[in-house]
């Protein structure tokens, strides 16, 4: 499968194999919850931060891949989860605060 992007002058195909086999099957499991989770067409987006801020925060912390991955699971949300998504608004925030790293 291959995603074409760019312009009409100036495009781009990405090979989607590729890029999965480079993010690794986690990743990949908690992108659609990220995804919605920082904003989509039908959830509102946090201001200031783009998807890129997410992905990078995404790749580097194991915790917040099994995070994100857990919101495809039920409709009603854990309080733990709850928690640990409230504590990720606030790394995307301030991704310097080592304490928030733990999430």
């Amino acid at each position: 499968m291959f995603q074409k992007s760019g312009t009409r002058t100036r495009t781009m195909v990405a090979d989607m194999r590729k890029v999965a086999a480079t993010l690794g099957i986690d990743v990949c499991r908690a992108l659609i919850g990220m995804h919605s989770f920082t904003g989509c067409d039908t959830v509102s987006a946090f201001a200031g931060k783009g998807k890129s801020s997410a992905l990078k925060l995404l790749t580097t912390n194991r915790n917040i891949q099994r995070m994100f991955s857990r919101l495809d699971e039920e409709w009603d949300l854990s309080p733990q989860l709850m928690n640990e998504l409230e504590a990720f608004t606030c790394l995307f925030y301030d991704p310097k605060d080592q304490q928030l790293m733990m999430i």
